[in-house]
């Protein structure tokens, strides 16, 4: 499931260009204490690892100016979608926006004018577009993180086995079917080197083919694609929903 959040700037707000911490700490701060303490520190898991399983969009901004490595948003339309898998998430989120009306930020404040949802896109194959870059990243002994390319065979295999991972961890059981990811065109995937807080990422924007189980292509679609989910990676859209909201019903 998942919501576009339509927003507003009154007055101009200046975050660095690589702002995703910034929302992330806004999505956690509008929820209550507890719950976004478990989410934070336990997640889901599976074997050893832990997944928040909620992802978000880069921002969509109507009228910008960028510059010296920061990005000033004018008054205008903002656009942030956010998403899981996990409904209880999403209808935690919906409430605590209608609650504070705004996503606040130490930089400003975003005042929300519409809120519309979206449910499950129902489907054994999804054509989408990323809306945040794909970052997969190798496994290492070494402190330093390395990432995959689409040029490796690993690239798709890891983003494959991270999904189906995901996929485990929320259900708490073994995913038996069929899952295939390709990408839609390898002459158009284009490198981005973003940021979250200190740590650079390499990742990939360009367009991907999810087929399998409804369940599983559902989960892809609302948890992102490879890691860093949390974070503002991965984030994707079927390709009729990139510009509207045809198939979103409004809430607020």
């Amino acid at each position: 499931m998942r919501i576009k959040v339509c927003m507003s700037a009154d007055e101009d707000i200046t975050l660095p260009i690589a702002y995703n911490h910034i929302i992330q700490k806004s999505i956690y701060n509008i929820l209550d204490n507890e719950y976004a303490s478990k989410l934070h520190d336990s997640g889901y898991r599976y074997k050893n690892k832990i997944f928040k399983l909620f992802n978000f969009s880069k921002l969509t901004v109507q009228n910008k100016t960028i510059n010296n490595g920061k990005i000033t948003i004018h008054k205008g339309k903002v656009e942030l979608i956010i998403c899981s898998i996990d409904e209880s998430f999403i209808f935690k989120i919906i409430s605590a926006l209608i609650k504070h009306k705004c996503l606040k930020f130490k930089e400003g404040v975003l005042e929300i004018d519409e809120i519309y949802s979206k449910k499950q896109l129902n489907r054994e194959r999804a054509v989408v577009l990323t809306i945040s870059p794909v970052v997969v990243v190798k496994p290492t002994i070494e402190s330093r993180t390395e990432f995959y390319n689409p040029r490796d065979k690993e690239f798709l295999t890891s983003i494959k086995n991270n999904i189906i991972a995901k996929y485990n961890s929320f259900y708490n059981e073994e995913y038996k079917g069929i899952l295939n990811i390709s990408i839609l065109d390898e002459n158009n995937i284009r490198k981005k080197i973003d940021k979250y807080k200190k740590w650079i990422y390499e990742g990939y924007l360009g367009g991907f083919i999810i087929e399998g189980d409804t369940e599983i292509v559902e989960l892809a679609y609302s948890c992102g694609l490879g890691s860093k989910n949390s974070q503002g990676f991965g984030c994707i859209e079927t390709f009729k929903d990139l510009n509207g909201i045809k198939n979103y019903s409004r809430i607020v």
